[in-house]
């Protein structure tokens, strides 16, 4: 800057320009947009932003002192010089008619991005530092700090524009406007030029000499430059001629950036000679200062962009980030700087406003401070006549000695044209102009009027109170808290036509009616507890809210009828602070803000559409206005433009896609998202993560996700997560659909995102199969035929260690079985019984050679068997002098001679009878064997006797050998059963044997085995 700019005559307008500024934030409206603000911490590159622009594809494009960045839904994709980028510091940007994006930069030239790549354009300029950008026709206008250059944004030429070069300290071009089909530029203090062309060539002509021009403003004929503290309003034609005379001048700031928004004219400033920089609203009568009301901290603003569709400004600060700004009027804000908002009254404006410092009149301007409130009480107990409740009446402990900063105020209603409001001091009755009518000693928390308009009076535990005549509050009707259908606990009371409505926390619905109670629970009609809200609507309807539950719309005329029941399950919320209604819409104010039930849906507006994130403290419809009371601010939202919002469809990208962890093809990338319908995945098994991002979405954070992968699959369950994790994808081809649910406007959209083919492993492709088929056959034909081989020589074998490991068991058991003979045949010897001892022998040597002969076979007939075990019981109970009951017997539907089993199985325990069973104590001795049925391929055999039994000390210690022989031998053969021998003894009653014997079956019999 040079001296001579600092003068008395601009210190003094400096100083007049200020005063303007200072005087008019007097004048601002409390209100406020609601406005956010991102910086590095959020993902900026850079605090200091240079340049904005929203792109035909509703991209908002940053440019800072170091990188790019595009703002996607609530993230932020920064560009530096390693990827691409000319320069880091970016002070212009616009779009060509192609809808490429270009980019000057403060001491790098240009650059252009084409959706893909970045591509720089650095010689030819007349200088890299670059200060505007305009698009005209087919060229894209480059004013850098000392001339103007032309770039031809089809084939990338750069054109020098001749006499465009001066003073550099003066030179730097401000800005461009076209008018009659005419190009002109401004510059700092070098003058106003036309661009011509002629033969080819571009020239730059002067206009005019006009100098200190930091930026201009055209709408249609009328042109605004920005100078030097000072805002100069032009026609078109004066402005081009040699002479230009402005026709109004304002004092301001300096101004870098125009644009045209719902609110009008908006300029951006940053104090050049006095820290009088920021927003301004710029009408034909004056400036005025939007810092306030636009809720901007910083003073040092450089540029701005404007999304039309979604009525967002956005503005670039030198020091403090960017800033969002909603300039709809949905949603207002008013800061009450800490002070908490409980309550609202008024009609069709609001009229009343209660804080926790005291009750604000906005129409009149006037408060009721604190002090105010405790000078009215401190009057009223002064008066010696005065009516003072006490406590052992049941009235709600009162203490008048609190003083004004220990006031609490409970709420606030109008009623007859004035305002009621309790708190822990009193109940008070205040006039439209603010003026004290009434004090009331009540300590009350909720209060109401009876349907023909009396005060009621509540105790949380004490009952309740209907003051017939208020002038006199002695006269009052009680109801006591023990009767059930008196209300307690009370948590509102509304009016609605004829009758009083009493919610309670505890004890649910009641009504006044005609002076009597009526307890909804306690008549049975009605069993819905914990009430925490209740509003009458227009027709005759009543909303009912329960605070940890669900919310009711009812009638309670002629009869009671539950119309609409809103689960818990459906609004967003754990805990039901209040409910309204306004024309067709029910409204349910939650911890996380309003569910808004219309139509049978259910849409959310909560922080990210502009609610505050803290608790509601308080809320009420006024004329169509819903107001919203936060500890530290309120909230005016506008419900029809909220109920009203037209729905704008949206596109569903994909911006980012992992397949194997590993990025997908860059080449597929165009605009920050996947371009492409279809995707063939090679490796088995594939994993994919796909992330979604909707695009020309106002709030995007609204939305809840879910997919499927083919028609006739169940969706997944809905989630906020925009990522899709599918692991381990078999081979197959898949439609990958996705269902989104959008929050703030109730409504569904469904997409076919993307087409999936992954293909088999090479193994299990076509000629992989065909080779291996064939290849694998005639491996099978070799090794089928070595393994026949195997497998005969394997059961040859194995049948020949069978049955040698069968006869050695056999011959283990013949021995012994003869050892046993021979020891009865030397007994009649030595007892000199010669005629027995020649019998026996007989019949032993008859029983030997049937021995002999079955040992020689694996399995016998069951009818040799059976003969066989006659003779050897026979033969055994000769020895025991015929003392002996036996009988060896057969179910009737077994044909032994076409049954086979092993022989001399059941042998052994037929000896054991004979052997130990039957000592002298035991009178006639009996053994039995019955061949049973047939099961399983195996036939049960029960050997039983009526001997002495086994007691479970020798059952423990002592085991037969003959026994172990026998289980050993059963277990080798074939569909043995592991339970294959059972034995149940008792003393002095008997034993009997159960063994389960692997048989072969001919003949009938195998019909038999069949069924």
């Amino acid at each position: 800057m040079s001296k001579a700019s600092l003068n008395p005559h601009l210190l003094s307008k400096a100083f007049i320009g200020i005063l303007i500024w200072i005087c008019s934030i007097s004048f601002v409206q409390a209100q406020q947009q609601i406005t956010k603000k991102y910086s590095i911490a959020d993902g900026l590159p850079n605090n200091s932003i240079r340049s904005l622009f929203v792109d035909s594809r509703e991209m908002l494009w940053i440019g800072t002192e170091n990188g790019v960045s595009v703002k996607r839904n609530q993230e932020f994709l920064n560009f530096f010089m390693e990827d691409g980028l000319a320069f880091n510091s970016c002070w212009a940007i616009t779009e060509d008619k192609d809808r490429k994006m270009w980019f000057g930069s403060y001491g790098g030239g240009v650059s252009m991005f084409d959706g893909k790549h970045f591509h720089k354009i650095q010689d030819g300029l007349y200088t890299q530092f670059i200060r505007t950008l305009h698009t005209f026709e087919d060229y894209i206008l480059v004013g850098t700090t000392n001339g103007l250059n032309l770039i031809d944004y089809k084939n990338l030429s750069v054109t020098k524009v001749q006499g465009s070069q001066g003073n550099e300290d003066h030179n730097f071009i401000s800005g461009f406007f076209v008018y009659q089909d005419r190009l002109f530029y401004t510059t700092y203090r070098n003058g106003v030029f036309e661009v011509l062309l002629s033969d080819g060539t571009f020239t730059a002509e002067k206009i005019n000499d006009f100098e200190y021009i930091y930026g201009l403003h055209q709408q249609e004929e009328m042109i605004v430059l920005s100078g030097k503290e000072e805002l100069l309003h032009f026609n078109a034609d004066n402005l081009i001629s040699k002479n230009p005379r402005p026709e109004r001048v304002e004092p301001s700031s300096n101004f870098y950036n125009f644009q045209k928004t719902a609110f009008g004219l908006l300029g951006t400033a940053t104090g050049l000679y006095s820290p009088n920089g920021g927003v301004f609203e710029i009408s034909p009568n004056q400036v005025t200062p939007f810092n306030d009301r636009l809720q901007i901290d910083s003073r040092n603003l450089w540029s701005m962009a404007y999304h039309t569709a979604s009525s967002t400004l956005y503005l670039g600060s030198l020091d403090k980030g960017l800033y969002e700004v909603n300039l709809s009027k949905r949603i207002l804000l008013f800061d009450t700087k800490g002070v908490e908002i409980l309550g609202f009254a008024g009609d069709d404006q609001l009229e009343a406003l209660l804080r926790s410092d005291g009750l604000h009149f906005p129409l009149l301007s006037k408060k009721l401070s604190l002090t105010d409130f405790k000078t009215v009480q401190q009057r009223y107990f002064a008066n010696p006549k005065a009516w003072i409740p006490k406590l052992e009446d049941d009235f709600y402990e009162l203490n008048p000695r609190l003083t004004a900063e220990e006031i609490i105020f409970y709420g606030i209603r109008k009623h007859d044209n004035s305002f009621w409001i309790n708190s822990n001091i009193g109940i008070y009755q205040v006039s439209t102009t603010g003026n004290f009518i009434r004090y009331l000693p009540l300590h009350s928390l909720v209060i109401g009027f009876s349907p023909d308009g009396h005060l009621i009076e509540s105790n949380p535990y004490g009952g309740l109170r209907i003051y017939t005549d208020i002038s006199n509050p002695k006269n009052y009707q009680y109801y006591r808290a023990d009767l059930p259908e008196t209300p307690d606990m009370l948590s509102q009371i509304v009016q609605k036509n004829s009758k009083t409505y009493f919610s309670s926390v505890f004890a649910g619905l009641f009504r006044l009616d005609e002076n009597r109670f009526f307890s909804f629970k306690e008549s049975g009609i009605w069993d819905v507890e914990k009430i925490k809200s209740i509003y009458p609507t227009s027709g005759n309807q009543l909303i009912v809210g329960a605070e940890f539950g669900d919310v009711f719309l009812i009638t309670d005329e002629e009869d009671f009828k539950e119309v609409l029941k809103i689960a818990k399950s459906t609004i967003y919320g754990n805990s039901i602070i209040g409910v309204k209604a306004f024309r067709d819409a029910i409204l349910i104010m939650t911890e996380q803000g309003i569910n808004i039930y219309q139509n049978g849906n259910i849409k959310l507006i909560d922080a990210e559409q502009g609610l505050r994130k803290t608790i509601i403290k308080s809320y009420k419809i006024i004329g169509e206005d819903l107001y919203l009371g936060y500890e530290d601010a309120y909230l005016k939202v506008h419900l029809p433009s909220i109920l009203s919002d037209s729905y704008r469809s949206y596109q569903l990208k994909i911006t980012k896609l992992l397949v194997d962890f590993n990025p997908f093809s860059t080449d597929k990338i165009e605009w920050f998202s996947y371009s492409l319908e279809r995707i063939i995945l090679k490796n088995f098994p594939s994993s994919l993560l796909i992330q979604l991002q909707p695009h020309r979405l106002l709030y995007p954070e609204k939305l809840q996700y879910r997919y499927r992968l083919s028609p006739d699959q169940e969706w997944t369950p809905f989630s906020t997560s925009n990522e899709i994790f599918l692991t381990y994808l078999n081979y197959g081809d898949y439609s990958l659909e996705v269902e989104v649910f959008d929050l703030h406007s109730g409504k569904t959209e469904y997409f076919n995102l993307l087409e999936i083919k992954a293909l088999p492993p090479f193994y299990l492709q076509t000629w992989f199969i065909i080779l291996s088929l064939f290849l694998a056959i005639i491996t099978i034909l070799i090794i089928f035929r070595i393994r026949i081989s195997q497998i005969k020589e394997t059961e040859a074998v194995e049948r020949k260690i069978a049955e040698t490991k069968l006869e050695a068991l056999r011959s283990q058991m013949n021995p012994h079985f003869i050892f046993n003979a021979i020891n009865s045949i030397q007994y009649f010897i030595l007892k000199n019984d010669t005629d027995r001892a020649v019998q026996f022998l007989s019949k032993f040597s008859k029983l030997i050679r049937k021995t002999l002969d079955n040992s020689k076979s694996n399995r016998i007939k069951l009818s040799q068997e059976a003969d066989y075990l006659r003779a050897y019981m026979a033969v055994e109970n000769e020895r025991m002098a015929n003392r002996v009951q036996w009988d060896v017997s057969l179910d009737s539907n077994l044909d032994p001679e076409f049954i086979e089993i092993p022989p001399m199985l059941l042998q052994p325990f037929i000896e054991n009878a004979f052997v130990h069973a039957f000592p002298a104590s035991i009178e006639k001795p009996k053994i039995t064997v019955l061949f049973e049925g047939i099961d399983q391929g195996n036939m049960s055999c029960l050997i039983s006797d009526n001997g002495i039994g086994i007691s479970e000390k020798t059952n423990k210690s002592h085991r037969s050998r003959g026994l172990e022989l026998v289980s050993e031998r059963i277990s080798l053969l074939p569909n043995a059963l592991p339970d294959a021998i059972s034995i149940q003894s008792q003393e002095r009653i008997g034993t009997t044997i159960r063994v389960k014997i692997p048989v072969i079956t001919h003949g009938p019999m195998q019909k038999y085995v069949q069924k």
